[in-house]
């Protein structure tokens, strides 16, 4: 389990390098120094935005036009290439750290951030979103659209999501709350905290942290959380059930007193039905603890 995660973490670092080294689009550039600027977006155009520190703000509203606005003591000048396919940004500065890029989107835009050293937030998207950070936080707030959020060295933190999800934040915790659909969740050294969700599916893995997961599993299969040496706590609504087959080597398992358990307990390896078992779930950790409960 830990050369899988491993290898995602050279995986994010390998994305963010190309990310933040390709090209922009083909097209015309033009170099904006004016701290406010508004860029009318064709039906189908995506943002492509490369910051290298700083802070970069990501909204959406109900228009057909990308606004830019440039905020802090320092002026930072950045090109705009705009193709047939494509709206890119990039910032002229290798040192921008002393400014934010506030960037107000169509709602349905297709969008691709790429940071080095930047705190990212993303508020009201709901266009297919992929943003990689290689040291800095990443927030997203009432999303709906399919999102990726890759961060190397800082916290994720979501707030209310209703589309699928995946996440990959190797040396830092994540945390979602309020969150609907399909979710993946992968790290190596931090903590994984899934608050108030609901879930179509689950896949979450870290290695040395702890997972706790909290609220109503939908779908009758596809949810599995795993642990190295992390304990994994699972409170679920018990209207749904739950049949969990659970494993852990040097650890314990613990369930609710309503529940049934069939397998071989000295071992800590068998099932843990709730109900009629509508949900099947794998939780797996080798030397955490295990606990089930209903809220």
């Amino acid at each position: 389990m830990r050369e899988r995660i491993v290898a995602i973490a050279a995986l994010l670092v390998t994305s963010a390098a190309v990310h933040a080294q390709a090209p922009a689009s083909s097209g015309l550039t033009r170099l904006v120094t004016s701290r406010d600027t508004v860029i009318s977006a064709t039906a189908g155009l995506e943002l492509d935005v490369n910051k290298a520190s700083g802070r970069l703000t990501i909204r959406a509203w109900d228009r057909p036009d990308v606004r830019i606005r440039v905020i802090g003591a320092m002026d930072d000048p950045y090109d705009v290439t705009i193709s047939a396919q494509a709206l890119s940004i990039r910032s002229r500065r290798a040192n921008d750290a002393g400014s934010e890029y506030e960037l107000t989107i169509p709602r349905d835009m297709v969008s691709g951030v790429g940071t080095r050293d930047a705190h990212v937030s993303i508020v009201g998207t709901r266009g297919r979103m992929h943003a990689v950070v290689l040291n800095g936080t990443l927030t997203a707030t009432d999303i709906s659209g399919p999102t990726k959020l890759e961060v190397l060295n800082g916290n994720v933190v979501v707030r209310r999501s209703t589309g699928p999800l995946m996440i990959i934040a190797p040396n830092q915790h994540v945390v979602v709350e309020e969150a609907r659909g399909q979710m993946s969740v992968r790290s190596i050294n931090g903590d994984i905290s899934l608050e108030r969700v609901v879930l179509d599916g689950m896949d979450v893995q870290t290695y040395s942290g702890a997972i706790r997961v909290s609220g109503t599993l939908r779908g009758p299969s596809g949810f599995s959380a795993s642990s190295f040496t992390g304990d994994i706590m699972l409170s679920i609504d018990g209207r749904t059930g739950l049949r969990a087959n659970v494993a852990t080597s040097r650890g314990s398992v613990h369930w609710p007193t309503n529940a049934r358990f069939s397998g071989d307990a000295a071992r800590q390896k068998g099932v843990v039905i709730i109900g009629g078992g509508k949900a099947k779930v794998t939780l797996e950790t080798f030397r955490g603890r295990i606990e089930i409960s209903e809220k």
